[in-house]
């Protein structure tokens, strides 16, 4: 790209200026809880590409799952069977055993709710039945004797309690309530159960607003008195602590031999690791004695619902859909091990800062460097600052979003490269009416139609160019112009090693207009399809707004394009108002590949053109041609047609490309006699080698 003037310098930093300041404002509108509107998407990103190791596998979760409800019965099971549970995992070594879930009602299956039942019944089954132990209390009985941790649910209400301040906590907890999540009351369990356990811990806990669920809150506030999360509380219980301490600040909380570094509310920021079913246990085969003896030796253990219908299921960065427990024993894992995730207080105040830095230095400096210099620094600064995130990642598990400062770069380049863009275009529109004007001297000088025919054939690919193309493709062309010029237009080169681009076109009009239009059409195109990278839709869309531009005289150029994957043979088309491609070699006779196609160019601005996919197998043969094929005409006026040139190539099937040209250019000339041609006859012939 040339070098820009200064008035053109200072237009473009001008647009620099003003396209930061709206992304700017547009990004703050975007701005969430992660930081930029990109941030979110780039964390969960970072976690797919790479997952937290699991160490060691520090929680088994007991699951009521189909299994057990089919084996013991429906849920609410009988509290009898709770208490062999935490029974059978405190004699199996588990050192601390909690509940995801709360029991706020007595259990319906004991001695007096039997009574209350079946009403009256005789004197010595009443007897019987008043010797029976309550389940509760059998399941209170159990709880003591475990280093159990029982659950309950914070409420915007006063909960199942008289008084919430009233709920046992067994942890001193030292710290302010300020920022966290607040519950007036909650939902608990009944005091039977409540008053043996040795810790208690908030069930609580919220995805983002897309759903996903990226936190787990390790503190709350009931009517004011902080109350620790599940996840932690349990890691308090199994290691036999008794402080927790939320520091100033409010993001950091310590507890023994953790320091945990979590948001302003004290969520603390998993870093996942793959969810695997070997950390789940039955919870039949735990009742039944049918797990390894050391399976939950110095292991703590969650006992919750995980049949379909009963477990809360929640939708993390890498799954869709796990249960809420398994995110309890990932927050385990990560504070035992030190690898939760972490957004820096200075992480917001970097990213803007390196956005308005990044931005302001590409204004500065990007106009006073050639394209083929500043288009790699930027480049390699993109990368630079997407390195630099994913290592804080990966090294120091912080999150430090690059999609920020990019945003800055990208659109001050992005409104640098515009504009200089625009000012080449417009250079090169002068430069096309300046050759068109010395072409059109030309011809008034030297005559018009040898001028006409000059152009037209001066700008067609040079014949060596065709026939060196890779070993599995060959190609030939022939453009022969008529006494008056009809315009017709033929391109054909290699995009990159494998990808042939070709091109067919016929514009309207005779004579060294259509002869000009034809050129500009053929630039026009041309430069289309090199610059364009998206689709040769948006390419042919691109050359059909360019050629529009400069078109006083109303013509339109009907043509097809396409591109052909030399080692795959898979064919990409595009047709605009031109005769439909003829296929040799795949059957019997000719294949015409009917394409839906759209208008000619310069019919409609901005018309979407569609790509058609075919392939083209090995031994096949396309053939494009103009109409000054089919419409050539004899002495008689009686046209050449279709049929004719179908029953020809059917014979020529097994030709050469050249060969093929050769054979439809004698079978015309024969056939128009000592008629004089009237329009152009062009034709272009691709073979894929078998």
């Amino acid at each position: 790209m040339t070098q820009l003037p200064d008035t053109a310098v200072r237009r473009a930093r001008l647009i620099g200026i003003a396209a930061l300041i709206a992304v700017a404002a547009l990004s703050s509108l975007g701005q969430n809880r992660d930081g930029g509107p990109f941030a979110t998407f780039v964390f969960d990103l970072y976690q797919l590409l790479a997952p937290r190791d699991l160490v060691n596998h520090h929680v088994r979760i007991v699951s009521i799952d189909e299994a057990s409800i089919a084996e013991v019965g429906p849920w609410p099971w009988p509290r009898h069977y709770l208490a062999a549970m935490v029974e059978a995992a405190h004699r199996h070594g588990a050192t601390a055993i909690g509940f995801d879930m709360v029991f706020p009602e007595a259990d319906r299956h004991g001695a007096t709710r039997l009574q209350q039942i079946y009403g009256h019944l005789p004197d010595e089954i009443t007897q019987h039945l008043a010797k029976l132990p309550e389940p509760d209390h059998y399941f209170a009985h159990h709880l003591s004797r475990a280093g159990s941790v029982m659950g309950r649910i914070g409420t915007a209400a006063e909960g199942n309690v008289e008084a919430p301040e009233s709920l046992p906590l067994n942890a001193w907890i030292e710290g302010s309530p300020e920022g966290l999540r607040h519950y007036e009351g909650a939902v608990a369990n009944i005091e039977a159960l409540d008053s043996v356990a040795k810790g208690h811990g908030l069930l609580n806990g919220a995805p983002d607003p897309d759903g996903i669920v990226r936190r787990v809150p390790l503190m709350g506030s009931i009517a004011g008195e902080l109350t620790p999360g599940f996840a932690l509380e349990l890691l308090r219980v199994s290691e036999d602590i008794e402080d927790i301490e939320r520091l100033s600040g409010g993001r950091e909380i310590r507890m023994g031999p953790y320091t945990i570094r979590t948001d302003d509310d004290a969520d603390m920021r998993l870093h996942f690791a793959p969810f695997t079913v070997d950390d789940h246990i039955s919870a039949s085969d735990l009742l039944n004695d049918r797990v390894d003896s050391d399976a939950l030796s110095g292991r703590i253990v969650i006992v919750a619902a995980g049949a379909v219908g009963l477990g809360d299921v929640v939708a993390t960065p890498q799954d869709g859909e796990v249960f809420g427990v398994d995110l309890h024993a990932q927050a385990i894992s990560a504070i035992k091990e030190g690898t939760w995730l972490e957004r820096p207080v200075w992480g917001l105040t970097v990213e803007w800062l390196l956005f308005a830095a990044l931005g302001l230095a590409a204004l500065l400096t990007v106009p006073a460097l050639r394209f083929g210099l500043s288009g790699p620094i930027v480049i390699g600064v993109s990368f630079l600052v997407v390195a630099i995130s994913w290592l804080l990642f990966h090294e120091a598990r912080l999150l430090v979003d690059p999609a920020q400062p990019l945003l800055g770069l990208g659109s001050a380049s992005l409104a640098l490269y515009t504009t200089m863009f625009v000012e080449a275009e417009r250079h090169q529109r002068t430069l096309q009416a300046a050759l068109t004007e010395a072409r059109v001297e030309q011809a008034r000088i030297s005559g018009e139609l040898s001028a006409a025919r000059d152009i037209q054939l001066g700008i067609l690919p040079d014949a060596t160019k065709i026939s060196s193309l890779p070993e599995g493709v060959e190609a030939a062309a022939l453009l022969e112009p008529a006494r008056e010029i009809g315009g017709d237009l033929y391109d054909i080169f290699m995009l990159d090693e494998r990808r042939l681009y070709f091109m067919v076109g016929d514009v309207t009009g005779k004579g060294v207009p259509a002869a000009l239009f034809m050129s500009i059409s053929k630039v026009l195109t041309k430069s289309a399809v090199v610059h364009e990278t998206k689709t040769l839709a948006d390419a042919m869309m691109r050359a059909n707004n360019d050629i529009s531009r400069d078109n006083p005289a109303d013509l339109f150029v009907t043509a097809l394009a396409g591109i052909l994957d030399c080692e795959t043979g898979e064919l990409v088309l595009v047709n605009a108002g031109h005769d439909d491609p003829i296929i040799l070699g795949r059957e019997a006779d000719p294949v015409v590949l009917k394409c839906d196609g759209g208008p000619p160019l310069c019919v409609m601005d901005d018309f979407p053109y569609d790509t058609e996919h075919f392939q083209l197998a090995p031994g096949e043969t396309m053939v494009i041609i103009t109409d000054g094929v089919t419409e050539a005409k004899n002495a008689e006026g009686a046209l050449y047609g279709g049929d004719r040139l179908s029953t020809l190539l059917e014979e020529a099937a097994s030709a050469t490309p050249g060969e093929i040209i050769d054979t439809v250019k004698a079978s015309v000339r024969v056939f128009e006699g000592d008629a004089i041609a009237t329009d152009d006859l062009t034709v272009m012939a691709i073979t894929r080698k078998g």
